[in-house]
């Protein structure tokens, strides 16, 4: 068997491994999404007084909820809704400056999902009837950033894996 064969055959045996590691990353990256999120809300509300009772993250990681008193104040009612978004948003950044490429690309992703819905009972949709449509402009610059943060991440990997190849001298 030639060497080249047996390579081929060697990447072809982990193949199934790497999938099944890649498949627990992103799932976990998806909960952390979520946690993160909730901690946002949760985060926001006590820091106008309310009691965090608890936080809810569902085993699949595609929702959750966050259980405090009820504020008085319709502002900063709506200021905790914003909260989720903005810890994920933070999240992003902070990956981006750590260099974390997956989660970049997970949490990245999910923020600007979030960000962009906007449909009935969602905390876009909440923020919009509140603030009315400036909150069209928010998201827009929060998607923005968010973008850019996912688009640095894989520009950067893209000038790595060609310095690899040869492809790129290295400066």
């Amino acid at each position: 068997m030639s060497k080249t064969t047996a390579l081929k055959s060697n990447l072809e045996a982990r193949l199934p491994v790497k999938i099944i590691v890649a498949g627990f990353v992103l799932w976990l990256l998806n909960v952390l999404f979520v946690a993160l999120h909730e901690a946002g809300h949760a985060m926001a509300a006590a820091s106008f007084g309310a009691e965090v009772f608890s936080i809810y993250i569902s085993p699949a990681g595609y929702c959750g909820g966050t259980c405090y008193t009820v504020l008085s104040n319709v502002t900063e009612g709506n200021l905790v809704l914003a909260g989720g978004i903005l810890a994920t948003t933070l999240a992003t950044l902070i990956f981006s400056w750590l260099k974390l490429e997956f989660a970049v690309y997970v949490i990245g992703l999910r923020t600007i999902e979030s960000l962009l819905n906007f449909s009935g009972g969602s905390d876009m949709a909440a923020l919009t009837s509140w603030a009315g449509p400036s909150m069209y402009g928010v998201s827009f610059m929060l998607t923005a950033v968010t973008m850019l943060c996912v688009g640095k991440t894989a520009y950067e990997n893209r000038l790595c894996e060609k310095r690899k190849t040869g492809a790129l001298r290295a400066p």
